[in-house]
């Protein structure tokens, strides 16, 4: 069997493995993590204890020295540690290293003074907090500190450079720094000018350490690691490593793993595997999944061939990351997987070549193909290149000195005038759009990659003769295709590259078909069926234009198709090879509209939330309807409206007051420029969240985003107004598709009276309450104080214990969804020579209410919308693909596609699922759920529903 990618998948393994396990470098994994954190405790006993006993020796008397400098150190602002925790973890991560990256040396005659090298690194690393310490204490407003300041902020830099080598940034470290022990610097403009000479006294400056102490505090740390020669302990000793008499060399000894760490390395080798993946497509068909009740995650029968891959965490029939899911699909769901498999793909050469074009010469992203901005995040945070001349970058650097002593003041409950407030508010202004700037910086960096990666891949499979695709489930039900960069679920360039191997001639029902993909791709899906038909008839002069694939046809394609233009280049092309006589292979898509307020209006019954999404029967000639046009028009009428009353909070008097003409004018050109464009971006923004349950604060910053798009900024559409436009948005939905907002709260009502079954309710209410700081300092992308996460992390721990139910539920079809979620934590600190790790801990013995919760709305329609496709497309007689509430047929099939969906999402509903789920649960319904259920007979005639 051929299974690309797993050569490279071992050799990915191997260099993670080298580089990373064991170590504290920025690829830092939890099991090293816990062994640090564990020395950092056997350091601070160690010396406590020592300094009850009067410091028996030199040894404890140097070690107790360096810990207390440690200790005394500010610490740094990204760090949840505190003193002196963080002192000692920075010494453990220190020494760590370099006992790890020794003891796990393949080449036993390379030599280390391990005492010597851990004592520098010990010296090194302080001596750079030392002066940045140094550095942030200096009164920048004398010239001579300022300059001062910003060359120690440069050296800093330089040392912290994770691009260098461990190597060189020592010794960068050594060399600059041992300039500026000395006392006397200096900075140079040019190559050719003398240079400014700045002078540090002498009792200011860092104080080399003497060799003895250096060697006296390493042997002490070392002693806590390593078991002497010739010595005998049990296997619970905590020491990782043994040192053993080196035969072959004089004067020094080995240092070997001892099987317990050896044992901990496995682990983390094998979770790395579960993570380290390059996938690429199979050559032969896949294995078929063979169903069994035991869970999904554990189920490696089919998908990939070999052994090593099917064993992967993402592998399994149902994808899962840390902790344990015991989501379990059913026999029909297995079939469904197998199904999907069963599609034979190749890639489209023709297709391939015009991608390449635009990724090389185009000049404008282009359906996902993204060109790279001049400048990145790094250069925008440090000011350098283009992103120096940008005016927000340089807004920010001109006032950064101003905002800081005002804030200060503010802090500090000092009087401001009117005038500084005002600054204030542009400054933050200012801030609001850098952030948009990174956002978009890190985007095109991203996205770039990707496609350089998509072809990348495609080089490496154009020459194959067909190429098959593993599936699995997420833990919702959903099907996905196991893959990286590449696949028929990625990005336009690979999604409309890759077409089906076997071509059909087209029928005529498949010409139609053909025909409605084209028109619904030069205009849209807004348009009625006919008409979008008739388009494409129309203008089948254009669609032989198109399918040259010249610069002029890409740009045509990209006017007539500003969502998808690469779909509407694939369809054109085929379409002419249809017309000289050959098969057609390129996939036509349809999917459902608006699938979650489709899903929750045939739930609860709510006949105008049927009628908004389509599920309400029309005619091919009929035009669809639009829940997102319909509600924006609702709010355009109000805004018109002088007479309708319109209520806002006042930013300033912090009352409700009506809306002023100004503001009323100022939305409905947003709303209604350039035919109302931006305005339905704006209500979908609100619709794509709001109905899986956010709050009123997430839906703003989804309209803030579509504002940021268009270059609006705040200053133009102020936080206090956008809040009053999605309040209006909400209203309107409400008014036109009916509350579903209700559906979220009552789902989540009856998920809490289910998981909290057999919780003492002062362990939940000490939870609310301690949940609810933690979900303050989260906001501002910080963890909680250790006490008080330790506190939280045992209040997790007891609901786990005492809770009746984790949370579950099973699908019609039989599959059985698991909604259990565990806390994770974050914890950082930051050591100058081994980067800057953040440790995501996922504590498999805490359940997260917050999150399951939260999560319970969405995740009960994403699976019924993956329960849907599977009731329609298991037993489809033809090859298929599928995109969450999407599939893609050869156009002979459309109909029946389209027809099957219909089917399957009136077998989905029947019944009163929501009822069944309250009586899985235990508890009451409390979802409002409407008693017309005569808008079930028509669907099989809704032609716009899957459309």
């Amino acid at each position: 069997m051929f299974d690309l990618g797993f050569q490279r998948l071992k050799r990915q393994i191997k260099q993670a493995n080298e580089r990373n396990y064991g170590s504290s470098g920025a690829g830092i994994h939890q099991i090293s993590y816990q062994y640090i954190q564990t020395y950092a405790l056997s350091i601070r006993v160690h010396v406590e204890d020592r300094i009850r006993k009067n410091l028996a020796s030199k040894g404890d008397v140097a070690l107790a020295n360096l810990c207390g400098m440690y200790t005394s150190l500010p610490v740094d602002g990204s760090s949840v540690l505190e003193q002196p925790t963080y002192g000692y973890s920075l010494i453990a991560a220190t020494v760590w290293k370099v006992m790890a990256d020794a003891a796990l040396a393949p080449d036993i005659s390379r030599r280390v003074d391990l005492k010597t090298q851990i004592g520098h690194l010990l010296e090194l690393q302080f001596k750079i907090r030392f002066y940045d310490r140094f550095r942030e204490e200096l009164d920048t407003t004398d010239e001579h500190n300022e300059i001062l300041g910003k060359h120690l902020e440069h050296i800093k830099k330089l040392v912290e450079d994770n691009g260098a080598t461990l190597a060189r940034r020592v010794g960068r470290a050594r060399g600059l720094y041992n300039e500026v022990d000395r006392g006397q610097i200096v900075v140079r403009r040019g190559r050719k000018t003398k240079g400014a000479q700045l002078y540090i006294p002498k009792n200011e400056r860092f104080q080399p350490w003497e060799d003895p102490f250096r060697e006296f505090a390493a042997s002490e740390l070392l002693d806590l690691l390593c078991i002497p020669k010739g010595k005998d302990v049990p296997d619970d000793d905590p020491r990782p490593f043994q040192y053993h008499r080196n035969k072959k060399l004089k004067g020094g000894d080995l240092v070997y793993i001892r099987p317990s760490f050896r044992k901990a390395i496995g682990k983390v080798l094998e979770e790395m595997q579960k993570h380290t993946v390059d996938f690429l497509p199979l050559l032969e068909k896949p294995k078929d999944w063979v169903h069994s009740q035991q869970p999904g995650t554990v189920n490696s029968s089919g998908g990939y061939h070999s052994d090593g891959v099917s064993g992967l965490n993402q592998c399994a029939m149902v994808r899962f990351g840390m902790g344990q899911c015991d989501t379990t699909p059913s026999e029909h769901a297995a079939a469904f997987l197998n199904k999907l498999q069963q599609t034979e793909w190749v890639l489209d050469s023709a297709q391939v070549d015009i991608v390449n074009h635009i990724g090389m010469y185009w000049e404008q992203d282009y359906d996902g193909i993204f060109r790279p901005l001049p400048y990145s995040c790094e250069d925008i945070k440090k000011s350098s290149g283009v992103a120096a001349l940008v005016p927000e970058v340089q807004y920010r650097d001109l006032n950064k000195e101003k905002y800081k002593t005002l804030i200060k003041r503010f802090k500090a409950d000092k009087e401001l005038l009117k005038f500084e407030l005002d600054f204030i508010y542009e400054y933050e202004e200012n801030n609001t759009k850098l952030r948009e700037l990174y956002r978009r910086a890190e985007n095109s960096s991203q996205n770039c990659k990707a496609f350089a990666q998509i072809m990348a891949r495609f080089n490496q499979i154009k020459d194959d003769p067909q190429l098959f695709f593993a599936w699995n489930f997420d833990k919702r039900g959903r099907s996905y295709v196991i893959g990286g960069y590449g696949h028929p679920q990625c990005s336009p360039s690979s999604r409309y590259t890759l077409t089906f191997k076997n071509g059909e001639r087209l029928s005529s029902d498949g010409e139609q078909a053909a025909l409605r993909a084209i028109g619904t791709a030069m205009t849209d899906s807004k348009v009625s069926i006919d008409q979008r038909i008739k388009h494409a008839q129309d203008n089948l002069d254009l669609v032989r234009t198109i399918a040259e694939g010249s610069p002029q046809a890409i740009s045509l394609a990209e006017r007539y198709d500003h969502i998808s233009p690469l779909e509407l280049l694939s369809l054109c092309r085929n379409w002419v090879e249809h017309e000289n006589g050959s098969l057609w292979h390129a996939p036509v898509y349809s999917d459902a509209v608006c699938s979650g307020y489709q899903i929750v209006s045939g739930l609860i019954n709510n006949i105008s939330g049927l009628t908004a999404t389509n599920i309400i029967p029309m005619t091919t000639a009929d035009q669809p309807n639009d829940a997102y046009r319909i509600a924006l028009n609702t709010v355009v009428s109000w805004l018109k409206d002088r007479e309708h009353e319109i209520k806002l909070k006042d930013p300033k008097t912090r009352k409700r007051r009506d809306m002023s003409v100004t503001e009323r004018d100022l939305l409905l050109s947003l709303l209604t420029s350039k035919d109302g464009k931006l305005g339905r971006k704006l209500s979908k923004a609100y619709a794509r969240t709001s109905v899986y349950g956010s709050g009123a604060w997430t839906q703003s910053t989804d309209i803030q985003t579509e504002l940021f798009k268009k270059g609006i900024s705040d200053n133009e559409v102020p936080g206090f107004l956008r809040m009053a436009l999605t309040l209006l948005i909400r209203k309107a939905f409400d008014q036109n598709l009916g509350s579903i907002g209700k559906y979220n709260q009552g789902i989540k009502r009856m998920a809490s009276r289910r998981l909290f079954t057999g919780v003492d309710p002062q362990v939940k209410a000490q939870f609310d309450n301690l949940n609810t700081i933690r979900s303050k300092y989260m906001d501002k992308n910080c963890e909680l104080p250790n006490g008080q996460l330790n506190q939280y992390l045992d209040l997790c721990r007891q609901i786990y214990k005492q809770s009746t139910h984790g949370l579950s539920f099973t699908l019609p079809d039989g599959t059985y969804i698991d909604e259990r979620q565990y806390v994770l934590s974050r914890e950082e600190f930051k050591t100058v020579f081994h980067g800057s790790p953040t440790i995501p801990i996922t504590h498999v013995d805490c359940l997260s209410p917050q999150n399951i919760l939260k999560a319970i709305a969405p995740d009960v329609i994403h699976s019924l919308d993956g329960l849907i496709l599977r009731y329609a497309y298991t037993d489809a007689p033809y090859e298929l693909t599928t995109i969450h509430d999407a599939a893609g047929c050869h156009p002979n099939n459309f109909e029946d596609l389209c027809s099957r969906y219909r089917m399957g999402y009136l077998k989905a509903t029947e019944g009163n699922f929501l009822q069944d789920l309250a009586d899985q649960w235990e508890t009451d319904l409390l979802v409002d759920v409407g008693p017309d259920r005569s808008w079930r007979e028509g669907v099989t005639d809704a032609v716009n529903m899957f459309n």
